[in-house]
């Protein structure tokens, strides 16, 4: 059984994806946020990362540039999930080595598909 970890501030948002992993079998950490996040990771680490942009505190670039810096978590696999939509805002994600985004609203077939490739592809 895969662990993902959830980057999402949004309570009703984070409840509802973990809701939607945990009945496709996938073991689930919660973060409110990237202070959060970073300490939970201190202690686990899980298989893939859904990360969310738009936070308060720490933004997701902010996360990722901390996951990326660190040898114990730069193998771990980002999906992130935002409603950020626009061509700029992929763009900057790609330029920050954020690859793989998904945009909010999302279907839960896409995001399942991503999940397994982002893990077939894990080292």
């Amino acid at each position: 059984m895969s662990t993902i970890l959830i980057i999402e501030d949004e309570i009703a948002n984070r409840q509802a994806l973990a809701a939607m992993l945990r009945l496709e079998g996938y073991r689930v950490l919660e973060a409110s946020g990237g202070r959060q996040a970073l300490a939970l990771l201190e202690k686990e680490l899980p298989d893939l990362i859904l990360l969310d942009l738009m936070m308060p505190e720490m933004n997701g670039y902010d996360v990722f540039q901390q996951l990326q810096s660190q040898e114990r978590t730069r193998h771990i696999p980002v999906l992130v999930v935002s409603a950020l939509a626009s061509t700029w805002d992929i763009e900057r994600a790609a330029q920050a080595g954020l690859h793989n985004f998904l945009t909010k609203p999302f279907e839960p077939e896409e995001l399942f598909a991503r999940i397994r490739e982002a893990l077939a592809a894990a080292p």
